[in-house]
């Protein structure tokens, strides 16, 4: 049922959000003092800490109806700032004024400020005695009395080694309290409290609430909210406020202006207009998902607007191979309306679209769901919706590919964009979808294509005669559509400017309880822990940025545009990025990312087990690599266009590509996952497989990346292009030298392992007790330098002017599949150039990679 004062879908898309949109407020019990004992080790009994509501409560004064949160004419903050308890605004910010852009210079203010204090209570506190009271001396002048004039020759003579004897105290009681780690600056310890790694990580792991994970879900999943609608923008605010209740560093948002699209009144429609004994106009709407009878409208987001009739065929699932395969069966599919099916090999909406523009067709219908299944969810009614923008050639704003999408940017048109299809679509329910293949029976050819079941078959191709479709897709483009990222900021303590950022969007196609919200809640809880752990005093060595990206369902565009816009400092500073966009829809963990972080996975695995089966995770995961990363989620922007470090886990299902079967759907509800897992264990699991993987990657001294492992996964990849290569220059009688990539790929292959090495040599084998307690020495520097270089290498692994025939993508060991972007293809500008049959191409490629390769392993070492 839908809370009071949440907008339905009319309302979404025809006003404009207020900011007293609020989610709802939640009250909190006292935390017991045992329950802090695993992290302090010395419980205090007289301390509270502050509650969700005690937080609320003391905002309500500052966030009036119709008042900004952080206007300028609050008095609190104005004072807070004059007694220096926190930093005015732009206290840190770069020279481009970016409030999310850490930079050194935040290190050398706290220092300063912290030292000016110090200096200010030395001498305001340690002055010489005034000689204003007498002295007695026990020898034969001991009547001579402080300060007569007789007395005073001696004075003279004494004072100057008394002075002396004041500074040298002084400064061994400084020394003292800096060696004694009473006040560290690098937070390790708080007033004498050491913080163990060690300790840190069994906290958070014992003290994750499933009950907090499942009162953010329910919130979260109780009203549509398809990107830039007042429902979105609603529940960014909700997600602001959580943020600000947890006591983080900053919060903050940024704000881009973006082309979206959204279906316009009464302009989508799907009939039969011929034969007349066969006409039929089809239901697009969900029928009944979750009680209600207002759903978010079934569309393709950045679909083509049209209108078009046209014979009706069927194309399997859609891909390369099944066109292929009819067109040498003579199927013509010039000026036909493609049927095609969604549970096959491409789970890229953009791609099937395109294949069938590519073969011809005008229009194109993608039926969902399981055909063959008996039982379908929710009778048959189901639509899975998603996005049609083509992720494999660019991603985010593809008005504005490469750059952010600011009020003033130059946009691209729309025609000829590469991101783009040209040619109308619809998404379509299991049963409109075998209504029309019905029609069909008797007409063409009767082929089945690579997985299907066949339980519906013969399934029919249809020909000249096929019925004919009315297909009518009118849309409307918002091109400066605005969007709001939100950040939560915990402050590194050692290396403030290098990040680990935590991404999820919160956008959805109707309720999205699955996806995104289940990661949206497992993010939240997450960082309202680590906010608990602030209360006691610990602090990551490095700074830890929570984000909720905005329009991710559309082409992942609030995280890409803001890596647009932040590029040059991600890739300075950023060092490691984790993706939580489905925490659950099905039983099996997965992940997949950079093969320099596959050993901290696996060593975060070791410690959790399988909800179901109580196996630890890392014995389930087995000798699986991790694999690499397409483009669909929000990784793609730092892994493939800066070369930061990512990885994305959850818990899905091996069997299809939607998990639970019902992701971007009306049925991807709050009570059909709670039916599923009924105590969230599994969103539990995630939790804390999320806030061990955060400590691993902000709170150890030496980062926990394997070089020795990317290595080996170069090596695999190389091996099977060579596979690859030989195959297909047998086929079309060409020639291609990989020897200089061979080269490369071996000289990885010599220093990773050396490099890893360093790391076991300085630590003793003491992991996280390394270095951490020398700030200064020489051996904390080239810790620091050693984590610098390992963040850095995949940074040295992009290209400027991007890979061969797609721009965007310019990591050159990793990238999307061209024909499907959720998949991934290693050694992309080769293996592009080898399928477009350019062998001059390719041959400059292996040139262009094996010498960034030679560069970036290089510099690793020296």
């Amino acid at each position: 049922m839908l809370r009071p004062g949440i907008p339905n879908f009319v309302e979404a898309t025809s006003r404009p959000a207020s900011r007293n949109d609020a989610g709802p407020q939640e009250g909190s019990s006292e935390q017991e003092a045992e329950e802090r004992a695993g992290l302090l080790g010395q419980p205090n009994s007289n301390y509270r800490r502050p509650t969700v509501q005690d937080a609320r409560n003391s905002e309500d004064s500052l966030l009036r109806p119709g008042r900004p949160r952080r206007s300028s004419d609050e008095s609190l903050p104005r004072e807070m700032q004059q007694f220096e308890i926190i930093d005015p605004p732009g206290a840190y910010a770069d020279t481009q004024g970016q409030s999310l852009s850490l930079s050194s210079s935040r290190v050398y203010h706290q220092f300063q400020k912290r030292l000016s204090i110090i200096a200010s209570s030395v001498s305001s506190r340690l002055q010489l005695p005034q000689v204003n009271w007498r002295w007695r001396w026990k020898w034969k002048w001991r009547s001579c009395s402080l300060p007569s004039i007789s007395c005073m020759k001696y004075v003279e003579f004494l004072l100057p080694y008394y002075r002396l004897f004041a500074v040298f105290f002084v400064i061994m009681i400084v020394y003292a309290l800096l060696a004694s780690d009473l006040f560290n600056f690098r937070g390790r310890t708080f007033l004498g409290q050491v913080f163990d790694p060690a300790s840190v990580q069994n906290y958070a792991v014992n003290h994750v609430k499933v009950e907090k994970i499942q009162h953010y879900l329910e919130y979260l999943t109780s009203f549509g909210h398809i990107a830039g609608t007042v429902g979105d923008r609603t529940l960014g605010k909700y997600i602001e406020e959580e943020f600000m209740s947890f006591g983080m560093d900053v919060v903050d948002t940024e704000d881009y202006h973006v082309l979206l699209n959204y279906p316009k009144k009464d302009g989508r429609s799907l009939s039969i207009i011929h034969p007349k004994n066969q006409v039929w106009i089809a239901n697009l709407e969900e029928l009944d998902a979750q009680g209600m009878t207002e759903h978010p409208h079934v569309f393709h987001g950045y679909g083509a607007s049209g209108m078009v009739h046209g014979r009706l065929m069927y194309a399997g699932y859609g891909s390369p191979d099944d066109y292929l395969l009819l067109q040498k069966s003579g199927v013509n599919f010039t000026g036909a309306i493609v049927l095609v099916r969604q549970d096959g090999s491409i789970p890229d909406l953009g791609m099937i679209v395109k294949n069938a523009e590519n073969a011809g067709a005008i229009g194109c219908l993608i039926g969902s769901g399981d055909w063959e299944a008996k039982s379908a969810i929710g009778g048959g009614n189901m639509v899975v919706r998603g996005s049609v923008a083509l992720m494999s050639q660019v991603m985010g704003d593809v008005l504005t590919p490469g750059y952010a999408s600011k009020p003033d940017a130059q946009v691209v048109p729309k025609k000829g964009n590469p991101g783009l299809v040209n040619i109308p679509s619809l998404p379509i329910s299991r049963n409109n979808a075998i209504h029309l293949i019905k029609t069909l029976e008797g007409l063409g050819s009767p082929i089945k294509f690579d997985g299907e079941k066949s339980k519906l078959s013969p399934l029919w191709t249809g020909n000249d005669l096929s019925p004919i479709i009315k297909l009518d897709n009118v849309l409307v483009d918002k091109s400066k559509q605005k969007i709001t990222n939100i950040f939560a900021l915990i402050r590194g303590t050692e290396q403030q400017e290098r990040q680990i950022i935590i991404g999820n969007h919160r956008d959805a196609w109707c309720w999205g309880a699955s996806s995104p919200n289940s990661g949206t809640a497992v993010m939240l809880e997450v960082a309202r822990l680590f906010g608990e752990m602030m209360t006691f005093g610990w602090r990551p060595l490095r700074t830890i940025v929570f984000a909720n990206w905005d329009a991710g369902e559309y082409n992942r565009i609030g995280s890409t545009e803001w890596v647009e816009d932040h590029a040059d400092d991600l890739r300075r500073n950023g060092m490691a990025y984790i993706n939580l966009a489905t925490a659950f829809s099905g039983n099996i963990f997965t992940a997949s990312g950079s093969p320099a972080l596959e050993s901290v996975l696996l060593k975060t695995l070791s410690r959790i087990n399988d909800p179901n089966s109580k196996t630890p995770l890392h014995d389930l995961w087995g000798k699986r690599k991790l694999s690499g990363l397409g483009a669909a989620g929000d990784y793609g922007a730092f892994q493939h266009f800066v070369g930061m470090s990512s990885i994305d886990i959850g818990f899905k299902s091996l069997n299809d590509h939607t998990g639970t079967g019902v992701v971007d759907s009306c049925y991807d509800t709050y009570s059909l996952l709670t039916t599923v897992d009924p105590n969230l264990d599994y969103p539990f699991a995630i939790a804390q497989i999320l806030s061990l993987l955060i400590l691993e990657l902000a709170d150890s001294s030496n980062m926990p990346f394997n070089m020795t492992n990317y290595a080996t996964s170069v090596l695999a990849w190389y091996s099977d292009l060579n596979s690859y290569a030989k195959e297909k220059s047998s086929e079309q009688k060409q020639k291609l030298d990989l020897k200089p990539l061979k080269d490369a790929v071996e000289l990885m292959q010599r220093n990773m392992p050396i490099f890893d090495d360093k790391i076991q040599k300085w630590t003793h084998g003491e992991g996280d007790e390394s270095f951490i307690e020398f700030d200064g020495s020489v051996s904390a520097v080239h810790r620091i330098s050693h984590n610098a270089r390992m963040a850095n290498f995949e940074h040295h692994l992009v290209e400027e002017e991007g890979l061969w025939g797609r721009e965007w993508f310019k990591h050159v060991l990793m990238a999307p599949k061209r024909d499907n972007g959720h998949e991934v293809t290693y050694f992309p500008s080769i293996r592009d150039a080898i399928d477009a049959g350019d062998w001059k191409a390719a041959q400059e490629n292996v040139k262009r990679v094996a010498k960034r390769l030679v560069a970036a392993t290089d510099k690793i070492l020296n």
